[in-house]
């Protein structure tokens, strides 16, 4: 049997604070036109907090956004306000680190040609060729969606055949195309009491479904974060 989860915004899962638990949030209450100058960069702090992120974290991600030195108006490479406090959580809100894994991070899309592996298992959306999306989401779904690879895999030629063969059999994960009814979250499916180990080790498909399993991780993260913004635009 599948499991099936309902993938929050990122917004929702950093407001669970203890009861009773106060903080100063003066500092926040800046007009919008107000900004923090650090080093000689503008850290537009009232149009992070706009953008979805909680004002307890408001400043660690303008930090980041001058350690990465990216403009106000930037949203790709993965530069949203949103997405890096994703960065932020993954690295116990240490900016330096949290950059770190930024850059490794679009290092590693380039590198992995995440581009042409999205091209090979879908379709709907553009990238550029350092393997991000080339346009902004907001206000947008993420409109990247898996083939159906079944109908014409033989078709393909070799290497693309085996990669989408790789999905069809032994890929236990998916999208459903509708969202969660009460949130409109993306769901996420997989099937892991279906999962062959075994006979992805046999028949020599390792490589193609790590392929095929990056691009459903892309596909969900995307969406996420697409749903992310589009909440906030």
């Amino acid at each position: 049997m599948g499991q099936t989860l309902g993938v929050e915004c990122c917004q929702e899962r950093f407001h669970a604070c203890e009861e009773g638990e106060e903080e100063d949030l003066e500092w926040y209450d800046a007009d919008e036109g107000e900004v923090d100058e650090q080093d000689g960069l503008l850290l537009p702090v009232a149009d992070i907090i706009q953008a979805g992120v909680p004002g307890q974290y408001a400043q660690q991600v303008a930090q980041l956004r001058a350690e990465l030195q990216l403009g106000s108006a930037d949203k790709e490479p993965l530069c949203d306000p949103l997405t890096l406090l994703r960065f932020l959580v993954a690295r116990d809100y240490d900016v330096k680190s949290a950059a770190a894994t930024h850059r490794d991070a679009l290092r590693w899309r380039k590198d992995f040609h995440m581009a042409a592996t999205m091209s090979i298992f879908g379709g709907g959306e553009s990238y550029t060729p350092d393997g991000v999306p080339s346009s902004v989401r907001s206000g947008k779904d993420w409109g990247w969606q898996r083939e159906d690879v079944s109908h014409f895999a033989h078709l393909a030629g070799k290497e693309r055949g085996e990669l989408l063969e790789a999905q069809r059999l032994y890929g236990f994960w998916g999208r459903l195309k509708q969202k969660h009814p009460v949130d409109g979250s993306p769901i996420i499916v997989w099937k892991v009491g279906t999962a062959d180990v075994g006979a992805i080790s046999r028949e020599s498909m390792l490589v193609w479904t790590k392929y095929a399993l990056a691009a459903h991780i892309e596909d969900a993260f995307q969406a996420v974060r697409s749903e992310s913004l589009k909440r906030k635009c």
